[in-house]
């Protein structure tokens, strides 16, 4: 069982993706490539999580695109949008 709660890495998926990641991405060339794979097979909310988590650990290694940074603003913002009023 995984870890349930507010952050990014809070959510199975976005663990299973960061695990998977890790042993993966040893440069800044395999993280984009990563992000770009993520980003051309997206269909559905789910995959919201590997995305974000994708785009956490370029923030960590210092490699956050522009691109990057404005899918995560579109998720984050999607899913504000979706939240009901508390």
């Amino acid at each position: 069982m995984g870890a349930w709660g507010h952050g990014i890495m809070a959510n199975d998926s976005a663990l299973d993706t960061r695990g998977f990641f890790t042993d993966y991405i040893k440069s800044e060339e395999m993280i984009y490539d990563a992000f770009d794979k993520l980003i051309k097979n997206h269909v559905d909310d789910a995959s919201n999580w590997d995305i974000l988590a994708i785009v956490n650990m370029a923030v960590g290694m210092g490699l956050l695109s522009k691109e990057m940074k404005e899918v995560a603003i579109e998720i984050i913002d999607a899913e504000i949008k979706n939240m009901p009023d508390w």
